[in-house]
């Protein structure tokens, strides 16, 4: 069922049948279909647009294991304490890239968006140089953006070691 719902979704573009298929296929417990559900909602896809479904579908699906679901919300997480500057929303964001940086270490999306969270202080600590790890980690992995992000510190010197010696870090 949830095959179908992915043919529907990415090949036919029929979103109303994808979000169909994928209803009856998390009504037996699919978690993938959970998720591909979630996604529905959060882009308003055969279903009115609804981050709060999103949010739960994505959870429960989270909750039961599947990486995917885990990636969504912290993402969503993020998306949402990034427009509300929500400091409560960012930590159970940089929780479940944590979370999922230990399952899945090949994933180069928990390491950029955790390098964010250290670069901005939003959900972790301050630390230019964690950033600067994390972006490392994630561009090592392929991650576009994230190739940007250390271009950026190496240009700029932060978190980065020059010499054997430290950066110094400005207050900006």
């Amino acid at each position: 069922m949830n095959a179908l719902g992915t043919l529907f979704y990415t090949e036919i573009m029929d979103y109303n049948q994808a979000a169909e298929w994928f209803k009856k296929a998390s009504e037996k417990g699919c978690t993938r279909a959970l998720n591909n559900l979630g996604v529905c909602y959060e882009q308003g896809h055969g279903v009115p647009k609804d981050d709060d479904q999103a949010f739960a579908l994505y959870k429960e699906a989270a909750d039961k294991g599947y990486h995917e679901a885990m990636k969504n919300l912290g993402s969503l997480y993020f998306q949402n304490a990034r427009a509300t500057k929500n400091e409560a929303m960012f930590s159970e964001s940089a929780k479940w890239f944590r979370k999922l940086q230990m399952l899945d270490p090949d994933s180069a999306t928990p390491y950029f968006y955790l390098g964010q969270m250290h670069e901005n202080g939003c959900g972790a600590a301050r630390d230019m140089k964690s950033a600067f790890q994390y972006y490392r980690r994630a561009a090592k992995l392929d991650h576009v953006e994230a190739l940007v992000k250390c271009g950026d510190f190496i240009y700029s010197g932060r978190g980065v070691t020059t010499f054997g010696r430290e950066k110094i870090e400005s207050s900006k």
